[in-house]
């Protein structure tokens, strides 16, 4: 029996943010990063449609909000029934607060 997935929606701040890392992998670094980003954020939003629990309570930042890392990133998300809501993907050094609440 495989798992209840959730659905998954993808804010349009959080598809900006996706834009604006690929953007800036590519310009910094090269195309395997940008490639190798894209999947563990993709890999991540898959696995949060299946077990939407394991992200860290950031309740300090927002009620029913989680944060879950990806390498570099942060995805900040809310479940909302049988919903996953990805609100932002952030850097691991941004000040989460500030990307809420600019």
């Amino acid at each position: 029996m495989s798992a209840r997935k959730f659905r998954l929606e993808v804010a349009e701040r959080a598809s900006d943010d996706f834009r604006s890392i690929q953007a800036y992998t590519l310009a910094q670094w090269r195309v395997d990063q940008a490639t190798e980003n894209e999947e563990a954020i993709h890999d991540a939003f898959e696995m949060l449609r299946t077990h939407p629990e394991p992200g860290k309570n950031r309740e300090d930042l927002r009620s029913g909000l989680r944060s879950f890392p990806v390498p570099g990133q942060f995805i900040l998300y809310e479940i909302a029934r049988d919903t996953q809501v990805v609100q932002r993907i952030v850097h691991q050094r941004m000040d989460s607060s500030r990307a809420l609440f600019p």
